[in-house]
């Protein structure tokens, strides 16, 4: 049951649509003023409004607008006095979905268009979901793309300080080797020390390139956590199986 509000300060036509939308199954519920209604509308929600535009006070346009600041965006459907047509323009730029004259409001067909407006706000929410999600699956394939560019310049950089970092150390040793047969016995503690130091510096940076290496590994992970998410967004929910009573 599709739940719409009346705004409207004359009393005879608003309640006359309020009780004809009843008798059409609508939950329907009027205010003399936008005023009025704003403070019901800090406790209540509907489906569609149906607002006057010429009121004491504030008005349908300024109404639209106190909506929009507080973050309602429910359809509206704005009546409009006899020779309007410029304020109906207005109106529509405005926002709301649809308007009338007043003095040609057909009950019956005004329920009909409050079901229209209704499904062609809901088509429109439907959609701005689609594009949402649409537009989160594009960021998370961003964000695949860029990891995917992170780890393989990392295991490349990893793999090439890995390859030198073996060489060195085979340079190293060899040096030390031979080194170690050009001096003085008594000066060979002393190089065997400087070698000694030198492998700790190698062993650090050896360190720091398994840190790195660790880093692209849990990247890897987060990389296939996003497929396998993409994977079950895009594959929808199995049926639970029945079971004859």
């Amino acid at each position: 049951m599709l739940r719409v509000l009346i705004i409207d300060d004359e009393d005879p036509f608003r309640l006359a649509v309020e009780m004809a939308l009843k008798l059409d199954g609508y939950a329907a519920k009027s205010y003399s003023s936008p005023e009025i209604a704003i403070e019901a509308l800090k406790e209540e929600t509907y489906d569609v409004m149906v607002v006057d535009f010429y009121m004491p006070g504030m008005n349908g346009i300024e109404f639209m607008m106190w909506m929009k600041e507080n973050g309602i965006d429910t359809p509206v459907i704005m009546l409009t006095a006899a020779g309007s047509e410029t304020t109906a323009v207005e109106v529509m730029k405005a926002g709301a979905y649809e308007y009338f004259r007043k003095d040609q409001v057909n009950t019956s067909h005004l329920a009909s268009v409050i079901k229209s407006v209704h499904e062609k706000y809901r088509l429109a929410k439907d959609k701005e979901q689609i594009e949402q999600e649409q537009r989160k699956l594009r960021e998370r394939e961003t964000e695949l793309a860029s990891l995917q560019m992170f780890q393989k310049t990392v295991n490349s950089l990893g793999q090439f300080v890995e390859n030198g970092l073996a060489a060195l150390a085979r340079a190293m040793s060899d040096k030390e080797k031979e080194t170690l047969g050009l001096v003085d016995r008594s000066l060979q503690p002393k190089v065997a020390e400087v070698f000694a130091e030198l492998n700790k510096d190698v062993e650090f940076v050896a360190k720091g390139v398994k840190s790195m290496t660790d880093l692209s590994a849990l990247v890897t992970s987060k990389i296939e956590n996003l497929k396998q998410g993409s994977k079950s967004a895009e594959t929808p929910a199995a049926e639970p199986e029945r079971v004859n009573p």
